[in-house]
């Protein structure tokens, strides 16, 4: 089935056997696995046909990597909490949402989308809306404690930019210091003291410096954690493309960013770069709590966020 009016458009159509919905207007389109976890896993500038996120070879199901989907109630490896297993970034991320397309006609795209989480009492809703007049989709997000007592959860934005992208572009976060680790070269899998510094000279395991904010040549595995930011907004602009891809959000619900990076090889393998709006710098939800930093609800307590991802053109576009 497709809506069309003006300069707008949605397509509901199976895709690897799961309900998906593209949105499109002049400027951008965004394709969203409503069936496994309301992924987005296509966001094109029409204008260049370029695909800014990572596209995972096997298809709209395969993500682990990115595209773009959230992480809830959990946001990093899985644990327990109080007997119950969470699912390592959270169950939603698999769960099959509810969609239901409330605007398609004038000026803007109005998609509903809900789930529940079987791991925490928690109900999430959010709300996609895309206009004509402008390059922005903006997410209003919406979550519930289902239970009588107060419960815990991690919260975040896995939102991972891809190849055809990063390389040659340049990327623009937050002031202030950057925790974690950058490995450069072959991938290892052993513990490394944590590093401190910015975005363009970040130290690395081997004592050099790097400059992250243009994605790598060589092999690089990079996890890093912003302290409580001052401003709640990153960009990313590629000068050949023509492109300005800008991510606002809301900092009372997402105070922090994880910048997290892969190149596999020189030659190829995954190339991605995850730049992720989170609601503590502490990706597991046990260690969260242990450290202070998880946020909470009492039974029944709502609480809401909202992001928006603005394209536009670079001075030279």
């Amino acid at each position: 089935m497709t809506t069309e009016a003006a300069a707008i458009a949605v397509l509901d159509e199976i895709v690897d056997g799961d309900r998906c919905l593209h949105l499109s207007n002049e400027r951008m389109s965004v394709s969203i696995n409503v069936d496994h976890g309301a992924h987005v896993y296509a966001l094109i500038d029409r204008r260049s046909g370029v695909d800014l996120l990572y596209k995972d070879p096997a298809g709209s199901r395969e993500y682990a990597v990115g595209g773009w989907y959230e992480l809830f109630p959990n946001a990093g490896v899985a644990c327990e909490f109080e007997g119950r297993p969470l699912t390592a970034h959270g169950d939603v991320q698999h769960a099959v949402w509810s969609a239901e397309v409330t605007a398609a006609a004038g000026s803007e795209i109005v998609v509903t989308l809900s789930c529940v989480s079987a791991d925490l009492p928690f109900a999430l809703s959010k709300t996609l809306t895309l206009s004509t007049d402008a390059a922005v989709l903006r997410i209003e997000e919406t979550i519930t404690n289902t239970s009588a007592r107060r419960t815990p959860y991690l919260w975040g934005q896995h939102l991972t930019f891809g190849e055809a992208f990063l390389q040659g572009a340049l990327i623009d976060v937050p002031d202030g210091p950057l925790h974690g680790t950058v490995v450069v070269g072959a991938h290892d899998s052993a513990p490394h003291d944590p590093a401190t510094g910015a975005l363009a000279s970040f130290p690395t395991v081997a004592g050099d410096v790097i400059d992250l904010r243009r994605f790598p040549d060589d092999a690089v595995h990079a996890m890093l954690f912003s302290e409580r930011l001052a401003a709640h907004r990153y960009a990313i602009a590629h000068a050949d493309l023509g492109i300005r891809a800008e991510v606002s959000w809301d900092g009372d619900a997402w105070p922090y960013l994880w910048f997290w990076a892969l190149r596999e090889s020189r030659d190829g393998g995954i190339i991605a770069c995850a730049i992720e709006p989170q609601a503590s710098d502490v990706p597991v939800l046990t260690e969260a709590l242990a450290a202070g930093r998880c946020p909470s609800l009492d039974g029944g307590e709502v609480t809401t966020a909202w992001i928006e991802f603005r394209l536009g053109e670079t001075a030279d576009g």
